[in-house]
């Protein structure tokens, strides 16, 4: 399946409508590595960091609360504007000026950018796996070498990524700022 159609499959097989954001406003800026309001630099860093955010596919009118790969929403967000690759400062203004973190898309490739590894019945195995470990437990596991990443295991052979990124955002559900590590792909909990 082509990544537009699978992105496109993704967003219809969710919610009908968005669910309420519960990442902090603090963890969404400090993922583009704003700290007290700086926003002068952006912080790319090779642990990509998650965001949580409500993605609007405009031509059907569908809304889905997703976590992503945080730099992926500034490249689609570059899509849909028609800037130039590279266009950090702009990017990083729309979106940290959109408090609502309610992103709307029209172009496909915008929309396919965003990287949507999981459905609703991903993330709901992830809550089953995660919800008896407590958030001391949690981080531990997730941290450095952590013991919890198997799991992580079993996700659709078509979406292997698909339980990563469902648990980051029941990580963030539960106060968290999870990362993609940068040499294994495994996800990680930063303190």
């Amino acid at each position: 399946m082509k990544p537009l159609l699978l992105t496109a499959a993704l967003l219809a097989a969710g919610c009908s409508t968005a669910s309420p954001l519960r990442q902090s406003q603090e963890s969404f800026n400090a993922a583009y590595g704003v700290v007290a309001g700086n926003t002068d630099t952006i912080v790319i860093s090779s642990s990509p960091p998650y965001v949580q955010i409500t993605v609007v596919d405009k031509r059907t009118s569908e809304a889905r609360t997703r976590c992503i790969n945080a730099y992926s929403l500034l490249g689609a967000l570059g899509l849909e504007h028609g800037l130039p690759v590279g266009a950090y400062a702009e990017t990083l203004r729309l979106a940290l000026t959109n408090k609502e973190r309610r992103f709307e898309f029209t172009k496909p490739e915008a929309l396919a950018n965003l990287v949507i590894s999981y459905a609703d019945a991903d993330l709901e195995v992830m809550q089953q796996r995660l919800a008896p470990y407590s958030d001391a437990e949690l981080a531990t596991g997730f941290g450095g070498q952590g013991t919890l990443q198997s799991l992580l295991d079993g996700s659709p052979a078509d979406r292997p990524r698909a339980y990563r990124d469902a648990a980051a955002c029941v990580l963030i559900d539960r106060g968290f700022s999870p990362r993609i590590a940068d040499r294994t792909g495994a996800l990680v909990i930063y303190r």
